[in-house]
């Protein structure tokens, strides 16, 4: 199967930048999936590389082929006549795209796009050119978000020229349900998963040896960008709140413009996956006091680890964990982050049991079985939609 990819990706200027998109291609490759991917880049990135190949990166071994046209992009701030310029952005991503396929020298089966904007117009039009279906994969934090710059009319008719769609979450596909009347038939939901040979429980003790992180430390642990719909900020002020002498500190792996500092941090910034999986099973609980999300991939990473989450009382997180493994809180709510914090801080059996709980939910949510799900399903696409020529 030939697969043409229309996502964001990551590279060596972005390492980080979707990355669970990165490892979803590597797993259908394995699978014997040949993939190809535009990835455009916008130009007030100032990043120099216009096409990529195989190859060894920064970000990891790359079984595809990789293409990073510019385009311009328009701040979404910007209004034009009482509609925002970003409006823009899906054209000039498109004929950034259509660039690369004029050239391209592969006949995909069915192109894939990752998010609804800015990849969905492109798609689209793509597999027209090329008489094949177009997949969306709505792994949004927020469906509503495109609402303000595409209207709902233009969310609709774009929705409705996809052949299926794969949602990462019930909340996801209720949306398109509910909003645009979309078959049910015509969603199916596949969740984030994660690499049980990368996310695992360690020796805390060994790891924390290793990662010079005190013994005697209670580690509340922080996945995400430093923005404020993740809340590192939040989490922070809610550890602060702690008495010092109980010996919370927080480790924050990410980056982002919300920096959190204070002598409460034991450690800042990125990781490698290998080292996000040791930092995460040196911590004793992971919180994220999100406001909005899709489907998580640190909550999913956090609990293969084993650890408890204190996370927001929002659809998207309760959809992927239970009353015995999580403590959901109101994510503006510092004292009630706090008090979460302080209750597992005191109470080591429930720490425990919380741990166990987790470890047990995350059986079987691999990125394998995920990947092999969403290759089954482009199949009976494929099918269906030659059958119907």
């Amino acid at each position: 199967m030939n697969i043409l990819f229309i996502t964001s990706y990551p590279s060596n200027f972005s390492p980080s930048d979707s990355i669970f998109v990165y490892r979803l291609v590597q797993e259908l490759i394995a699978l014997g999936c040949n993939i190809t991917i535009i990835a455009p880049q916008q130009w007030r990135s100032k990043r120099n590389v216009l096409c990529e190949r195989s190859g060894k990166k920064n970000y990891g071994f790359e079984g595809a082929t990789v293409y990073r046209p510019k385009y311009f992009d328009f701040p979404n701030r910007i209004r034009l006549g009482g509609l925002s310029a970003g409006r823009l952005n899906a054209l000039t991503y498109k004929w950034a795209v259509e660039r690369i396929v004029k050239n391209l020298y592969f006949k995909p089966d069915v192109v894939y796009t990752h998010f609804l904007y800015r990849g969905g117009p492109a798609a689209i039009g793509i597999a027209k050119d090329f008489a094949i279906p177009a997949v969306v994969a709505l792994g949004e934090s927020s469906m509503e978000k495109h609402e303000d710059i595409f209207t709902k009319n233009a969310m609709q008719k774009t929705m409705e020229q996809f052949s299926a769609i794969i949602s990462v979450s019930e909340k996801n596909k209720r949306y398109c349900i509910e909003q645009f009347d979309i078959s049910p038939q015509k969603i199916s939901i596949i969740p984030n998963a994660i690499n049980p040979s990368i996310f695992y429980p360690r020796d805390k003790q060994m790891v924390r040896e290793e990662l010079g992180i005190p013994d005697d430390a209670f580690i509340v642990a922080f996945t995400g960008h430093y923005i404020e719909r993740k809340g590192p900020l939040r989490l922070l002020q809610a550890i602060e709140k702690i008495p010092k002498d109980k010996k919370v500190f927080g480790v924050f792996i990410g980056s982002g413009e919300q920096e959190p500092t204070g002598d409460r941090v034991l450690f800042k910034g990125r990781l490698k996956q290998e080292e996000v999986a040791e930092m995460l099973s040196s911590a004793d609980v992971f919180a994220l006091p999100t406001l909005n999300e899709g489907s998580c991939n640190a909550v999913a990473e956090a609990m293969a680890c084993g650890l408890p989450i204190i996370s927001s009382d929002i659809e998207a997180i309760k959809e992927q964990v239970n009353e015995y493994n999580a403590i959901l809180v109101n994510p503006k709510d510092i004292d009630e982050i706090s008090k979460a914090i302080e209750i597992l801080c005191g109470d080591k059996v429930l720490l425990s049991k919380m741990s166990n709980e987790s470890i047990a939910l995350s059986a079987g949510n691999s990125l394998s079985l995920r990947a092999y799900k969403i290759k089954e399903l482009l199949n009976g696409i494929i099918k269906s939609y030659n059958q119907c020529l």
